[in-house]
């Protein structure tokens, strides 16, 4: 029975791979919107039913297959992440990854970032669209870990969270128009992102600054009470 079992298993694992291959072939070779899931079953030797046991749509297949990748990339970025330095060195180590990989699939890359601005306007989403949400929320943290961990009173506070988010949501649109060049160029792309990055963290810390110096300036200033 248990050698049964293990064919089964052997035959599923067989068949997701020829389905991730297929599909990530053709989705390189004919972009996205062209590629069919029929096409995709043909090249995989795979009955269209069969592709929807392991995706529940063209968007659902896209991410089963660049996730296991992408979850890769994650894992990698937060482990090399320096120690110690600045937010904005830090934030560099972080995020380098994603250009580097991005750089060297830039066909799916493309078709993911579309995809991402159309999650918001899908109610019912499938397992593997699922997997790529959770881990777009994890990039955020591990930003407003960074924040956190920084030694300079100007940037940690009770909005890290929100400053993060910010951050993040500029990577994001800068990833979307950097994928607008013919060959994205990771150097390219990692600079144009570190300039949007030092005005947010310059404008921040100036604020915060400012906000500093009023208090002062104001505790200074008080009127003692008169005494009786």
């Amino acid at each position: 029975m248990s050698s049964v079992v293990g064919l089964r298993e052997r035959g599923k694992r067989d068949k997701l791979r020829r389905i991730k291959d297929a599909a990530f072939d053709i989705f390189r070779s004919k972009g996205y919107e062209a590629a069919s899931t029929r096409e995709i079953a043909l090249a995989a030797d795979v009955s269209i039913g069969t592709i929807f046991l392991y995706a529940k749509d063209k968007r659902d297949l896209l991410c089963l297959v660049l996730n296991q990748d992408l979850d890769e990339v994650f894992r990698s970025a937060v482990a090399s992440l320096p120690p110690a330095g600045s937010v904005e060195r830090r934030l560099r180590c972080l995020l380098a990854p994603i250009y580097e990989y991005f750089s060297r699939e830039p066909e799916l890359a493309r078709a993911m970032n579309r995809e991402i601005t159309r999650l918001d306007l899908v109610e019912e989403t499938g397992e593997q669209v699922e997997r790529f949400r959770n881990r777009l929320k994890a990039w955020p943290k591990a930003i407003q870990k960074i924040v956190d961990e920084s030694r300079s009173e100007d940037l940690v506070g009770d909005d890290s969270a929100l400053l993060a988010e910010i951050l993040f949501d500029v990577h994001l649109a800068h990833v979307r128009r950097w994928l607008n060049d013919d060959v994205p160029n990771t150097a390219d792309g990692l600079a144009g992102l570190m300039r949007r990055v030092r005005i947010i963290l310059r404008q921040r810390e100036s604020s915060t600054s400012r906000s500093n110096f009023r208090r002062a300036t104001k505790g200074r200033h008080a009127k003692t009470p008169a005494s009786n």
